[in-house]
C-alpha cells in the first residue's frame, strides 16, 4: 500500500505561493458587491454556480487559473461560504466538464444526487457538469481543481461510456496517492513548463487520472497480470526510442483495453508514461557514463532516446539522478566499458 500523501502543503494563511501568475481577488471589490463578483469568478473558472446567499462583508478569496494545453488548473482561496448548481443551469451547460479537486488546506462538504461527502486536507473529489450539486466551505480553504472536458478524458478511458459518477477518490494509497501527489507537486511548476512540455504534464495526469476511476481486479486475475505486465514491459523496452509511444498504442499492441494497461502498472505503483520516462533516463544515463560516446551530444543522446524537449529532460534527468546530464558526463570515469545501444531495435 503506498503511503499517505505527506508532501509539504502551503499554508492558506499567507499569500498564495503556487504561481507567479495574475491572482484574482476581492480586495478591490466594494463589500456590497462582493457576493455578486464573488458568483461571476465562480461561474468564470468552473462553470455556472450560483451563490444563494449574501456573503458577510469581510469575506475574502482569492482565485488563479491556467489553461495547460485544454486543460484548466484553478487554485483557489477561500473563506467559509456556499454554492449551488441547480437543475435549470444544467441545460445551459455545453460540453460535459469533469472537475477533480484536491483539498490543499480547509474543509468542504458537498451535496450531491449520490449522498453527502465531506472534504479535509489532503482528500479528493470528482464532480461534473451534468448533476446539480451544493457546496459548503466550512474552514477557509485551498483546493486545486482541475477542469477536464468530458471528450479529452474519455480518450483514457475507451470503455466508458458515460460520465464519472462523481464522489470522493481515494487520495492515500494506489492510484489515488500517486495523483494527489503528482498534482501537490505540479501545483509550484506549472509556470515553470515550457510549451512543449504542456501535452506531455496533461498525458500523464489524465493516465493517473483514468488509473484511479479504475476499480481494482478480482484477486484470481493478479497472478497472471505479473506475467502479462513483465511482456508489455519487455516489448516497450525495444521502442523507447519511438517519440510516439503512449500507452494508447502499446494497449493496441497488445490488444488489450487502456484500462487494462493502466491496471497492470497501477498494481505496481506505477504509471505507464512514468514508467517509461524512467525506462528512458537509465538508458540515456548509461550512454553518458559511456566513454565511447563521449564525442555524442547530450541533446542527440535524449532524442534517441524518445525525449522530445531538452529542459525536460535537463530537469527529469536530474530530479531522478540528483545531477544534471552534463554533471554527470564530467563526472563519468573513463574506464572502458561496453559500448551502450542508443537506440534499439
Amino acid at each position: 500500500m503506498t503511503a499517505p500523501v505527506t508532501l509539504g502543503i502551503p499554508q492558506v494563511a499567507h499569500a498564495p505561493s503556487v504561481a507567479s501568475g495574475p491572482w484574482w481577488n476581492l480586495n478591490s471589490v466594494a463589500a456590497s458587491d462582493r457576493t455578486d463578483a464573488w458568483q461571476q469568478v465562480l461561474s468564470d473558472h468552473y462553470r455556472d454556480w450560483q451563490v444563494p446567499s449574501r456573503l458577510p462583508t469581510d469575506f475574502q478569496a482569492q482565485i488563479q487559473r491556467r489553461e495547460l494545453d485544454g486543460i484548466g488548473w484553478v487554485d483557489c482561496v477561500c473563506d467559509p461560504c456556499i454554492g449551488q448548481r441547480t437543475p435549470q443551469q444544467l441545460r445551459h451547460e455545453g460540453e460535459s466538464v469533469v472537475g477533480v479537486q484536491f483539498v490543499m488546506e480547509g474543509r468542504e462538504r458537498f451535496n450531491t444526487t449520490r449522498g453527502q461527502l465531506e472534504l479535509q486536507r489532503g482528500d479528493m473529489v470528482v464532480w461534473t457538469t451534468d448533476q446539480a450539486i451544493d457546496f459548503e466551505v466550512m474552514d477557509r480553504l485551498r483546493k486545486l481543481t482541475l477542469i477536464i472536458p468530458w471528450s479529452r478524458l474519455r480518450q483514457h478511458l475507451p470503455e466508458r461510456q458515460h460520465l464519472p459518477a462523481g464522489g470522493k477518490l481515494e487520495a492515500r494509497s494506489g492510484a489515488g496517492s500517486l495523483l494527489a501527489a503528482h498534482l501537490l507537486a505540479l501545483s509550484g511548476q506549472i509556470d515553470a513548463l515550457d510549451i512543449g512540455m504542456c501535452h506531455a504534464v496533461n498525458r500523464w495526469t489524465l493516465d493517473l487520472l483514468a488509473a484511479a476511476l479504475t476499480p481494482e481486479p478480482s484477486v484470481g486475475r493478479r497472478a497472471s497480470s505479473v506475467a502479462m505486465l513483465r511482456q508489455v514491459q519487455m516489448q516497450a523496452m525495444k521502442n523507447l526510442h519511438d517519440h510516439d509511444l503512449t500507452p494508447v498504442r502499446i494497449a493496441a499492441a497488445h490488444r488489450m483495453s487502456l484500462r487494462h494497461l493502466h491496471l497492470l502498472f497501477q498494481r505496481g505503483g506505477l504509471t505507464v508514461s512514468g514508467w517509461i520516462q524512467d525506462q528512458r533516463l537509465q538508458r540515456c544515463r548509461d550512454a553518458l557514463l559511456d566513454p565511447a560516446y563521449r564525442h555524442h551530444h547530450i541533446g542527440e543522446i535524449a532524442y534517441r532516446w524518445g525525449f522530445v524537449s531538452a529542459p525536460h529532460f535537463s530537469r527529469a534527468f536530474k530530479n531522478k539522478f540528483g545531477l544534471s546530464p552534463r554533471e554527470l558526463r564530467a563526472a563519468a570515469s573513463i574506464s572502458p566499458r561496453t559500448p551502450a545501444v542508443l537506440r534499439p531495435r
